[in-house]
């Protein structure tokens, strides 16, 4: 049996990370959930296949939320942003990445995982590199920690 691709989830609120890890189940795809930029950098210390990522950026914490957002992107992993605050938006939009305001519409959130999972299988086939300089993340071969 091959090996699953992840999805990683970076959401600080309990129910949304529930929504969202439901979505990315249904299209197959193991996910790897965490509350926080702090706990993401750990998980992805470790040996894992993360295709993707979704990660919540808060205005406190936009800074660091963008950084990693960057860095994984930077690595390989199709990234989208989220937030629920629109005064990030400037700062999201000058960052290049694709984001999604909450509260979200459901197929506007549907439609950019779908694109994410996409971007990362076109990746997945151009590179097969390790992305071990960024976090130990190894989007083309790994093992996916058990959910």
């Amino acid at each position: 049996m091959g090996e699953a691709a992840a999805i990683l989830v970076v959401e600080e609120d309990a129910d949304i990370r529930t929504l969202l890890v439901g979505y990315v189940q249904e299209r197959d795809f193991h996910c790897i959930t965490v509350a926080s930029v702090e706990e993401a950098r750990h998980v992805l210390g470790s040996e894992c296949r993360v295709v993707a990522a979704l990660i919540d950026v808060a205005c406190p914490l936009r800074s660091e939320s963008l950084g990693f957002a960057r860095d994984v992107a930077g690595a390989g992993a199709a990234v989208v942003v989220t937030t629920g605050h629109p005064d990030c938006v400037a700062e999201i939009e000058a960052s290049g990445l694709e984001f999604i305001l909450k509260p979200y519409d459901v197929e506007a959130l549907h439609l950019a995982i779908d694109q994410a999972i996409r971007r990362a299988a076109a990746r997945g086939e151009r590179s097969r590199g390790s992305l071990a300089a960024h976090g130990g993340m190894t989007p083309a071969r790994g093992a996916v920690p058990a959910p």
